[in-house]
C-alpha cells in the first residue's frame, strides 16, 4: 500500500496548486523587467562588452530570460507540474473539481454542491490532485520525500 503524504507536504503542494496565478506573476514580472530593461539597447552609443560571454544586447536579455532567478526557474517548475496535473485530470471529474477549487475562493461544500457529490467525494478527488502534483514536483526535483519533517523546497 502506497504510503501517504506528510501533511507538510500535503500543504506545500496544495499552496502551489492554489497559486498559480502568483506564479505566472512572478516569471511575467521578471520578464518583463528583462525585456523592458535599458541596459545595453541604447543603440546610439557603442556596446562593450559586459560582464557575460557576449556584448550583443539582444543576446544578454535572452540568456537572462532563458537563465532567470532562482525565484523565477523555481516558479517555472511549479506551473510545469499544475500544467501536467491539469492535463492528466482533463475530462474527469478531479479535473471539473481542479477547474472549480484551484485558483478559485470556493469552498470545498460548495464545490461539492456545484459537482452534485458529498464533500467527501471531494476530498477523495483532491487527493487524487494532490497526489499526482506531488508525484509531478518530486520528478521536477522541487522537493524529496526522504527529507521528512525537516524537508523545505529544494533550491531551483
Amino acid at each position: 500500500m502506497a504510503k501517504p503524504l506528510d501533511r507538510d507536504t500535503y500543504r506545500l503542494v496544495e499552496w502551489h496548486l492554489h497559486r498559480e496565478g502568483l506564479m505566472r506573476d512572478i516569471v511575467q514580472t521578471f520578464e518583463t523587467d528583462v525585456l523592458l530593461s535599458t541596459k545595453g539597447t541604447d543603440y546610439s552609443s557603442p556596446i562593450g562588452k559586459t560582464g557575460g560571454m557576449t556584448g550583443d544586447p539582444v543576446s544578454n536579455k535572452a540568456l537572462k530570460l532563458a537563465d532567470g532567478t532562482p525565484e523565477v526557474r523555481r516558479a517555472r517548475r511549479w506551473l510545469r507540474v499544475i500544467q501536467r496535473t491539469r492535463e492528466w485530470f482533463e475530462d474527469t471529474p478531479e479535473g471539473k473539481l481542479f477547474a472549480l477549487f484551484y485558483g478559485q475562493t470556493a469552498t470545498i461544500d460548495l464545490v461539492a454542491a456545484a459537482m452534485g457529490t458529498v464533500r467527501r467525494r471531494v476530498d477523495q478527488l483532491r487527493d487524487n490532485i494532490v497526489f499526482r502534483g506531488a508525484m509531478y514536483a518530486i520528478e521536477e526535483q522541487l522537493f524529496r520525500l526522504e527529507d521528512g519533517q525537516d524537508r523545505k523546497e529544494c533550491g531551483a
